[in-house]
């Protein structure tokens, strides 16, 4: 298992592009460095009144396929 570590800042108004878009990914960049491709709907639970925001850990099996993601803060 490998768990890679990010923070994301997404808008209210910037996450109702990707709650209509639910094919789409959210791209962001790994604490040490690796882009991550994330499906915008693995994040529909951590959807707040201020969007999505905060410091998360997403691990992915040896195959690089999806296992968890977790908000940390």
């Amino acid at each position: 298992m490998r768990e890679y570590y990010f923070s994301l800042q997404i808008p209210p108004s910037e996450w109702l592009y990707y709650y209509k878009s639910p094919t789409l990914s959210i791209v962001c960049t790994s604490e040490d460095g690796v882009v991550l491709q994330i499906p915008a709907f693995r994040f529909k639970v951590f959807v707040s009144y201020s969007g999505v925001q905060g410091k998360f850990k997403l691990t992915v099996d040896k195959h690089s396929r999806f296992v968890s993601l977790e908000k940390l803060k």
